[in-house]
């Protein structure tokens, strides 16, 4: 379904403003997800703050850790009753 996922999760947000009484939402995403952040500004979400990452590989594990010479950024969106009018 076009702007399936755009409905779904404008009502996952709706539901928890309304039923869990949740007035602002956070998430993160790498900055290089278009697709995703294109999705999430649709929903109402802003950029709140980009924290630069460096990763790092430990044998079968990769972290992103706070960098001062980033390799990516990681985003953090905020979407308030006030940002969507609720």
């Amino acid at each position: 379904v076009p702007g399936g996922m755009t409905i779904a999760l404008d009502a996952m947000c709706r539901w928890a403003s309304g039923v869990l009484g949740m007035p602002t939402i956070f998430l993160r995403v790498f900055d290089d997800n278009e697709p995703a952040l294109r999705l999430y500004r649709r929903c109402g979400f802003e950029l709140r703050m980009r924290t630069p990452l460096r990763r790092i590989v430990e044998e079968a594990t990769v972290r992103w850790i706070p960098s001062e010479s980033p390799e990516r950024y990681l985003a953090l969106l905020e979407r308030s009753q006030e940002t969507v009018g609720l």
